[in-house]
């Protein structure tokens, strides 16, 4: 359906899936050590402290963007399939590239 594409929102949209179920739980593993070793040394100054919490946080952040990603490509393709013609590719291929974005990243 995507002409020459196709292989490429195939992969893309299969490590982003992953992406989206590893996350997670990466995450809460990386924040669950550094909490942990705050805990673990209750001794410690503010100054480490505030820095696992900005560590913590700015992980947050990474994902919530990770997680707006297709978001983000599915903005980007509708403004380059507003400003193309309506076949992308050769022969009667006539699929817009958003068509084969939301076939692949928002089943």
């Amino acid at each position: 359906m995507c002409g020459n594409l196709d292989f490429i929102f195939r992969i893309a949209a299969y490590i982003l899936k992953i992406a989206r179920i590893l996350i997670p739980f990466v995450l809460i593993i990386l924040i669950a050590i550094d909490m942990a070793n705050v805990v673990a040394n209750a001794n410690l100054d503010e100054k480490v402290k505030k820095e696992a919490v900005t560590k913590s946080v700015k992980r947050l952040i990474y994902a919530f963007i990770i997680f707006l990603i297709p978001t983000i490509i599915q903005l980007v393709f509708r403004q380059l399939s507003d400003k193309t013609p309506s076949g992308y590719g050769s022969g009667n291929d006539t699929t817009s590239w958003i068509d084969c974005f939301n076939e692949y990243f928002l089943k």
